[in-house]
């Protein structure tokens, strides 16, 4: 097992390269899962289309950045990646871009994702199982889909 993990800093960023360079490493052809994959086509799944893959690291938001990370994680060949709080300091509409993103990469190469979400409603909405946790104790531990239509809900927190 091979797990990573990206923090909240995102500062751990090439600011000079361009997203593609970033992601790719300057290679066309990436290896993934032991399927091989145009790294253009790569950043795309993260959003980064055309022009957006010529800019440098070093302008982008903070959902901007948290892609690049989970691109150039997934990369590592981790079958476990854990996040603490992905969607941190993002618009809602990043938010739900990033979490689209770990969806697909759950998906598409079946990667175990453990996420620490604040933003309780939003989690739901993207994962399989939750564990609601009150002071270091576990309240509630169950199917996402239950958890989200549950009357108690807020009772948990």
């Amino acid at each position: 097992m091979k797990i990573a993990h990206v923090d909240q800093s995102r500062d751990s960023l090439p600011d000079g390269e361009t997203i593609w360079q970033a992601i790719s490493g300057g290679e066309e052809i990436l290896r993934l899962a032991g399927r091989e994959l145009n790294s253009r086509a790569y950043c795309a799944q993260f959003g980064f289309t055309g022009a957006d893959q010529s800019k440098k690291v070093g302008v982008l938001s903070g959902g901007e950045r948290n892609r690049v990370h989970l691109a150039r994680l997934l990369k590592s060949g981790a079958n476990l990646i854990l996040l603490d709080e992905p969607t941190a300091g993002l618009s809602p509409l990043a938010a739900q871009m990033v979490m689209r993103s770990l969806q697909a990469i759950h998906e598409q190469f079946g990667t175990t994702i453990i996420l620490v979400e604040q933003n309780v409603h939003l989690a739901l909405e993207s994962v399989d199982r939750a564990i609601i946790l009150k002071t270091g104790q576990i309240v509630v531990d169950g199917p996402a889909q239950t958890l989200r239509g549950s009357q108690r809900l807020w009772e948990w927190f």
